[in-house]
């Protein structure tokens, strides 16, 4: 309550934010925090290059250089695209940085072997002197320079701070220098304590366990403080309040609605909180694994709230902030529906055309469709006239049924999400081609007359695949029950 940012911010009578204003000033558009491994095992790390040789230590180097430049990104973009265009799934991996999780085992690991080396006997005690002088040398030099100097070599500023008034961020830069330091002040007497112990290690044969106790100590202590900073008792609920998501008023009334329908509740954070999801279709959540398109789509239209796109989304009800925080609903008469007909095609030549055009063009009237689907769509569809109608009469996770009537061959768009991996659509025996409308919807052409469409989820082996673990789980059960009749039976016979 006595910082720079908190005084700042008391000025604008907005001191609760003190606590959510980031301490990370880095490039990332979003981090929780550091991957810290702790400055006792970097010591000993940088310990293991002068102490250490081999096939293994060349491999494990090897890895580790090469998990840290590829874990740098956009910052490095002809190996980052190398890697992308010729290794196969490492294009799958959501963020970059996820391969610093070898760095977490190499690191630590040849710290380990070097703390291996200062036991060994049979390397010299010059050798392991040498190492523990020049490793002092490289971390404390860098430490000091950083507590000495560190505040010249970085704005410590992000982009994101754009947004704040002036005299907020030069407080928050102030303060995030003054975390720098006191934290490379911290890691120094880490260093410094570490160099002790190896030191024992080195000159006193007797106490050499005793000084490897010390540093395990010392990596714990390290380690603990840093790590609850990020997850701590604060973070933790007793089970059966986390599990418990109570109905709120506002989900009580949307939940009159029997139709099928989507929800935006913007009076939690909406795109980290899940709780609506529990009496809803919602629009928001979080899942790390989410199709790369829907990603887009948060990205370029759902975070600044592009009512084409909840349009899109058939976002039926929003639940928002009210005055006194009771959130408030406001029902959305522009929802476009499950599904609906179109009555024009806006063609575009790439996928970043299209999203850019579902955010402008009307698509309760025209459906935004990529180039590649043009012979299956041009001149086969006709716009809608009176008396034409859609409805979805049933809806389940993996199957869904539309009534429609139509008297023209007609093209209908629908407010969900394009896999045509294992999704079919059919007028009773009759399969329909399935095309992506909107960036990343459905879209199908449905022939003249009226008659029930149904969406099926049944990916093409499923079926066998699902007897064949049926048959492999009957098979394990019927081998647990033979070995255990045998062993039962010689030691029947034993007796």
């Amino acid at each position: 309550s006595d910082g720079d940012v908190y005084k700042a911010l008391k000025v604008y009578r907005a001191v609760d934010m003190a606590t959510k204003i980031p301490a990370y000033w880095g490039p990332q558009p979003m981090t929780s925090g550091p991957v810290y491994l702790g400055a006792v095992i970097l010591f000993l790390f940088i310990m293991s290059l002068f102490l250490i040789r081999g096939k293994m230590f060349v491999a494990l180097i090897s890895v580790t250089g090469l998990a840290l430049v590829l874990a740098w990104g956009k910052n490095l973009m002809p190996i980052t695209d190398l890697f992308i265009d010729y290794f196969p799934l490492y294009d799958k991996f959501r963020t970059v940085s996820m391969i610093l999780v070898i760095v977490e085992f190499t690191v630590p690991l040849l710290a380990m072997f070097a703390l291996q080396s200062l036991m060994d006997s049979s390397v010299s005690v010059s050798k392991k002197l040498k190492s523990l002088r020049y490793s002092l040398i490289i971390v404390g030099g860098i430490l000091m320079t950083a507590i000495l100097f560190g505040e010249n070599f970085a704005s410590f500023t992000s982009p994101q701070d754009s947004q704040l008034p002036e005299d907020i961020i030069t407080a928050m830069a102030t303060e995030r220098v003054s975390m720098m330091q006191n934290d490379a002040i911290r890691s120094l007497l880490f260093v410094l304590a570490t160099v002790a112990a190896v030191y024992v290690i080195i000159k006193q044969e007797r106490r050499k366990f005793l000084a490897v106790g010390a540093i395990a100590l010392l990596v714990i202590v390290d380690l603990i403080p840093i790590n609850k900073r990020y997850l701590n008792n604060d973070h933790f609920v007793p089970k059966k309040e986390a599990m418990e998501i109570k109905m709120s008023p506002q989900d009580r009334a949307i939940l009159r609605d029997t139709t099928n329908y989507r929800v935006a509740n913007f009076s939690v954070s909406i795109f980290n909180d899940a709780t609506s999801s529990m009496y809803h279709r919602s629009v928001g959540g979080y899942s790390a694994v989410k199709p790369r398109r829907y990603q887009d789509l948060i990205d370029k239209h759902l975070v600044d709230r592009n009512s084409q796109v909840y349009n899109l989304l058939n976002t039926k009800y929003f639940i928002v902030p009210g005055e006194k925080s009771a959130p408030q609903i406001y029902a959305n008469p522009r929802a476009l529906g499950n599904a609906w007909f179109v009555d024009s095609v806006d063609w575009v030549a790439t996928p970043d055309m299209e999203l850019q055009r579902i955010g402008e063009v009307d698509l309760a009237s025209c459906a935004v469709i990529n180039q590649e689907f043009k012979s299956e769509v041009e001149g086969k569809f006709l716009p809608m006239e009176l008396g034409d109608s859609i409805a979805q009469t049933s809806y389940r996770a993996n199957r869904w049924e539309f009534e429609y009537s139509a008297s023209g061959d007609r093209l209908v768009a629908l407010s969900e999400m394009y896999f045509p991996n294992g999704w079919s659509a059919k007028i009773g025996d009759k399969e329909l081609k399935l095309i992506r409308v909107n960036y990343d919807f459905f879209g199908v052409i449905l022939p003249k007359g009226s008659g029930t469409i149904v969406f099926e989820f049944a990916p093409p082996m499923f079926n066998l695949i699902d007897s064949v673990a049926l048959f492999c789980t009957i098979l394990i059960l019927i081998l647990v029950a033979v070995s255990a009749f045998l062993i039962y039976k010689r030691k029947r016979d034993e007796r």
